[in-house]
């Protein structure tokens, strides 16, 4: 609950149509965590989500990819791609998860 208490006070001291850049560790979709209530690995629908409730509109995403390189679908090494990538990603066979984050830029609606 920490975190989201945090995405709405983000919002609640931004100037009208601020923006808001952050970013933070992802695993797939059904492989959200939270470790002892500090280390937190969410889904990109998650934290959309969690952005999109407390009043953002994200205008710019993209997914970083580390230490490995994914394999995109044209067999290309990537070390960014766009969420709608990410979940068609083939990571290297030795990444750990998380090994990738998200990184958007949103604005307060």
């Amino acid at each position: 609950m920490g975190d989201i208490r945090g995405i709405r006070e983000i919002h609640r001291v931004l100037q009208k149509q601020g923006l808001f850049a952050g970013s933070v560790p992802i695993v797939p979709e059904g492989q959200e965590s939270v470790v002892f209530n500090k280390n937190r690995n969410y889904s990109i629908p998650l934290i959309k989500e969690m952005l999109e409730t407390a009043g953002f509109r994200i205008e710019v995403e993209q997914v970083g990819l580390s230490p490995t390189d994914g394999i995109l679908r044209d067999g290309a090494a990537a070390h960014t791609c766009t969420p709608t990538d990410y979940k068609e990603l083939k990571l290297d066979e030795w990444a750990t998860i998380p090994d990738s984050v998200y990184v958007w830029l949103a604005r307060k609606i």
